[in-house]
């Protein structure tokens, strides 16, 4: 049972950063345009993430779910 308090925190640990390195791209395009950014990596970042919110539904984890969906 002292595995799942760790994976909990894991778990939003990796939201937050997840969330972190995602913002500063936004950023980035804001501030600079889109200019040297692939489209076809933000395509397949996107699905990715659907994929994963979707999964996150189906498992009924937060944590997928905003992690995936905020990212």
């Amino acid at each position: 049972m002292l595995f799942h308090p760790f994976a909990l925190t894991m778990g939003w640990t990796a939201v937050g950063l997840g969330f972190v390195g995602t913002a500063a791209q936004l950023r980035r395009v804001r501030l600079y345009g889109t200019q040297g950014l692939s489209l076809a990596t933000w395509t397949l970042f996107v699905m990715l993430g659907v994929f994963w919110v979707a999964y996150g539904f189906v498992a009924h984890s937060w944590q997928i779910i905003l992690g995936s969906g905020l990212a």
